[in-house]
């Protein structure tokens, strides 16, 4: 087992719905989707920082195996404590060859609220 799978949290999928509020207009929910299994670690680098320090907010990298394809604005809920994070970036990327013995993708992140809960 590679380091980075003993790291691995479950983690939903969130999906957005919009729906009809019975007047005209729309309300947004978000309900949860797949179950996947993701590695998320905070971005240290000095660009980061320096980033965080200019009001940006915090930056993560999610791993994943290749058979997940988590895609820009994705969102997604860590189980254990209940955070959410919305993808900014695209797994097309960074992820491994298909003849590589590793399997894994990474994307950016960001820490997020769901808006209008």
């Amino acid at each position: 087992m590679m380091l980075y799978e003993r790291m691995m949290q479950e983690c939903v999928i969130l999906e957005k719905q919009r729906l009809s509020d019975g007047e005209g207009g729309t309300i947004t929910t978000w309900r949860e989707g797949a179950h996947i299994m993701c590695a998320i670690t905070q971005n240290n680098s000095m660009q980061a920082k320096i980033a965080e320090h200019d009001g940006v907010t915090s930056t993560f990298r999610i791993t994943t195996s290749r058979q997940v394809k988590l895609d820009y604005h994705d969102v997604i809920k860590r189980i254990e404590d209940g955070v959410i994070f919305r993808v900014t970036s695209n797994a097309e990327e960074k992820t491994s060859p298909s003849f590589s013995t590793i399997d894994m993708s990474v994307v950016s992140a960001e820490r997020w609220e769901l808006p209008n809960e």
